[in-house]
């Protein structure tokens, strides 16, 4: 699955982000938002760079098929 670029503001003492920002701009803004809000508290911006994922589900073929074309 690929995916375009995207940023989470994020808060270490605070709740998982869930908000995905498409740009760096929007990310910092909200930043800069949620800190007026929030004197004392830090807010990270992070963009994400890497995803993996756990495939259990693998097929085989049991046998070819005939489709018709003789090559």
């Amino acid at each position: 699955m690929t995916e375009d670029k995207f940023w989470y503001v994020y808060h270490p003492h605070g709740n998982a982000p869930k908000f995905r920002h498409l740009t760096y701009t929007s990310a910092r803004e909200e930043a800069h938002r949620l800190a007026r809000e929030n004197p004392g508290c830090e807010f990270l911006v992070l963009e994400a760079v890497y995803a993996a994922i756990r495939c259990d589900v693998q097929g085989r073929v049991l046998r070819p098929v005939d489709d018709g074309i003789p090559f």
